[in-house]
């Protein structure tokens, strides 16, 4: 039985370099996550960072948590079959604890996933030069597709086309790219830029092009995806629906 301690301590259990993102990563591609299993293991995650892949926490604890950063509910059962079944698929082991003084304690999880060499780098600086030429164009391709020419002054003539309630369009397109993978700091992030152009004519279509890009950019940092030279290789999907 392992010994409960704070961080710090905890670490001495690690397996290794940890990598939130990989640890993200390998559970979808192990189980077809429900929406409130991937808010769950966005959640355990973050819980891993201070201890190098390494937490202790009750599932009472962890459902507060959840609750409180995700506003939405999660029962006890629901908690424990999750952490049963990153068990189960090899992600996480569960181990039972105690205090230094004999107590019993909540459990430790300690992260199976061995990250690979090529994660072990920043993915800032993987593929550096590739990405910097893609990024390029892919916002070339952007700016041409949405006809807002690049470094052209402009006017303050802000319409929005689009049918609906403004706040339902960000509440949707952001709950939909969150699930996609992207934070919420850097979905707000794109909303706070969209709304300081002055020359949007349809905000839901215009928000959501700049989304993917976010996301396109998102992935290719963390070698989700690798850079192609040729423009068929990074032109995104909503090209053909957004001049629709």
């Amino acid at each position: 039985m392992l010994v409960n301690a704070k961080p710090e301590h905890l670490v001495k259990y690690s397996k290794g370099t940890y990598n939130k993102d990989y640890f993200v990563e390998s559970v979808k591609d192990r189980w077809e996550l429900t929406d409130l299993q991937i808010r769950m293991t966005y959640l355990i995650s973050d819980l891993a960072v201070k201890a190098n892949g390494v937490f202790s926490v009750t599932h009472q604890n962890f459902i507060k948590m959840f609750e409180e950063r995700f506003k939405m509910k999660v029962s006890l059962s629901s908690a424990r079959r999750f952490f049963a079944l990153l068990s189960k698929i090899g992600v996480i082991s569960i181990n039972g604890a105690k205090r230094k003084n004999n107590q019993q304690s909540a459990n430790i999880y300690i992260v199976e996933v061995e990250v690979p060499k090529s994660h072990e780098q920043p993915y800032e600086h993987r593929h550096e030069h590739l990405e910097e030429q893609a990024v390029e164009q892919h916002n070339i391709t952007i700016n041409k597709t949405i006809k807002i020419p690049l470094n052209k002054p402009i006017k303050n003539n802000f319409v929005n086309k689009e049918p609906g309630n403004k706040d339902e369009i960000i509440n949707k397109l952001t709950n939909e790219y969150r699930l996609k993978g992207m934070s919420k700091e850097l979905c707000l992030r794109v909303l706070s830029e969209v709304e300081a152009n002055p020359t949007v004519q349809n905000f839901g279509k215009y928000f959501k092009a700049c989304l993917e890009n976010a996301l396109y950019k998102h992935k290719l940092k963390r070698g989700a995806i690798l850079s192609n030279s040729k423009n068929e290789g990074i032109v995104p999907s909503f090209i053909t629906w957004i001049d629709s």
